[in-house]
């Protein structure tokens, strides 16, 4: 008797929990369409792989959430060891290393997600040089932009020099 009483609660709670997942499924397709009626003004949404574990990096990741909601995703972060490979920085998973930017970049396409522009927000000087090549490579290829965020920002004149001097 007790066996078939144990029985039937294990199937009532199973019961119970069904119900309740498929109702908070059900809220948050009711809250889908407004987000995208939100957004529906916003340009075409851009894909970004960031390269780089830094406050810089830290900032760039909090610009994009303050002043380009919905209109810029990221698909991932790049860090500098394996060792970070994994980790989370704030929302955004830790995908690989900068060596290994085209296979992560294959494995993102694999699962649907196109990056449309890698942001490099280590200084190119302090990358190794496999992974310089790495990013090079990518950006001959013309199907991805790389921004270098140093650069953009004023703070190193050339990717392919290391010495350079302000004020020229």
């Amino acid at each position: 008797m007790q066996a078939i009483l144990g029985i039937a609660a294990l199937i009532w709670a199973r019961i119970i929990s069904r119900l309740h997942h498929a109702a908070r499924q059900e809220r948050k397709r009711a809250i889908a369409p407004l987000k995208v009626v939100e957004n529906s003004h916003a340009d075409v949404v851009q894909t970004v792989l960031v390269v780089g574990l830094s406050r810089l990096t830290e900032t760039y990741l909090q610009s994009i959430a303050e002043l380009a909601p919905g209109r810029v995703r990221v698909a991932g972060l790049l860090g500098r060891a394996d060792r970070h490979v994994g980790r989370l920085v704030g929302t955004h998973a830790v995908l690989g290393v900068p060596e290994d930017v085209e296979s992560v970049i294959a494995d993102l396409e694999l699962h649907g997600v196109f990056v449309d522009r890698i942001v490099v927000t280590a200084r190119f000087a302090s990358l190794p040089p496999e992974a310089r090549e790495a990013l090079l490579h990518v950006e001959r290829s013309g199907a991805i932009a790389l921004h270098f965020l140093s650069e953009d920002l004023g703070f190193e004149c050339h990717r392919a020099s290391s010495s350079c001097s302000f004020g020229e």
